[in-house]
């Protein structure tokens, strides 16, 4: 079976740990397939203060990576903007800047050179919050449309390379029952238009990435809770509508973990994640790959300690996969880690 198994039956049948031998270039190590000298690496930067619920975005424009706003460990919400080049973590001051707040999300629009920012809130039991913000590199600006969607936090966004606009899925609403929504916008050019209000069931706290191996390029989101708890479903947008991804794998239900596409392993890869948003919730430091029929869990021999909320990008200039801050329940995180 050489390095693709842990085991071999006397009629030849190779396993890598309770499932098949791997495959695709990988090797069966402590049960489960990984990449061939594949781990997480801390990199000893001085970072930001530690927040989780921030959110940041590749800027392909200026080669850094934009992150703004998020929690900080007594529970304050930021509205500080950093970025982070060749050279380390800059905490930038523009002349105008969003309020503070966590549970937002931003995505890139290379087209105009502009992060765009939605939504969010600025502590538990105020409103959230509706309003659209833009970032060329120098100062915010908002921008007013005239139709947005409804204001809230724990939706995500990415960017649409093919349809060349930024989409939006799901997220929370203030209001004790329906709050959780499962609409999908684009944004472009200022305005937001709504393309669909069907898809997958209405959730908070997935996660959203371009995934240019599925199917010629697709929007693809994972997991996230509803009304029917924490969700481990797989789903795929192609412009028009979102269809069920049927895989032979998937991580367990979760919240609050982050997605981002590797080209070193073409594949998506995911990490983290709890069973809900409080204290009490269970953290984990999974690492999982997404080939676009399987979920596969990396054993490394390295890895950030468990937890949710934190940012994780693709950074092409290291040619590495990014991940800064997190909270595990107690903790809030300043660590940097690469994969």
């Amino acid at each position: 079976c050489g390095a693709n198994a842990d085991t071999c039956t006397l009629g030849g049948t190779c396993t890598c740990g309770s499932n098949p031998a791997c495959g695709g270039g990988l090797v069966c190590a402590s049960g489960a397939c990984q990449a061939a000298g594949l781990t997480w690496t801390q990199r000893m930067l001085t970072t930001p203060t530690g927040v989780s619920a921030a959110s940041g975005v590749w800027d392909s424009t200026r080669s850094v990576l934009v992150l703004f706003g998020g929690r900080a460990s007594g529970g304050t919400a930021s509205a500080d903007t950093w970025q982070l080049s060749s050279t380390g973590w800059t905490r930038l001051m523009p002349a105008t800047s969003p309020p503070a707040r966590y549970g937002h999300d931003v995505a890139y629009d290379p087209i105009r050179g502009r992060v765009v920012l939605f939504g969010g809130f600025v502590a538990s039991g105020t409103p959230r919050l509706g309003d659209t913000w833009e970032f060329n590199g120098t100062t915010w600006t908002q921008v007013t449309p005239a139709v947005a969607p409804s204001a809230r936090s724990g939706h995500r966004m990415t960017w649409d390379p093919v349809r060349q606009h930024i989409v939006l899925f799901g997220g929370r609403i203030d209001g004790s029952t329906g709050f959780y929504q499962g609409d999908t916008w684009s944004y472009a050019n200022g305005v937001w238009a709504l393309l669909a209000s069907t898809g997958p069931s209405a959730r908070e706290g997935g996660a959203l990435v371009w995934d240019p191996g599925l199917s010629g390029g697709r929007v693809v989101t994972f997991g996230g809770l509803g009304a029917n708890g924490n969700r481990n479903d797989t789903w795929a947008w192609d412009g028009t509508a979102w269809t069920a991804v049927s895989t032979t794998a998937s991580p367990s239900g979760r919240v609050f973990f982050d997605l981002a596409y590797h080209p070193g392993l073409g594949k998506v890869v995911l990490f983290g994640g709890s069973t809900g948003g409080s204290s009490s919730a269970t953290f984990n430091a999974e690492t999982w790959t997404f080939d676009r029929t399987t979920w596969t869990q990396l054993s490394t021999a390295m890895s950030p300690s468990a937890r949710n909320g934190q940012v994780m990008e693709w950074d092409p200039s290291r040619m590495k996969l990014l991940l800064v801050g997190g909270w595990n329940g107690t903790n809030t995180f300043d660590d940097h880690w690469e994969l």
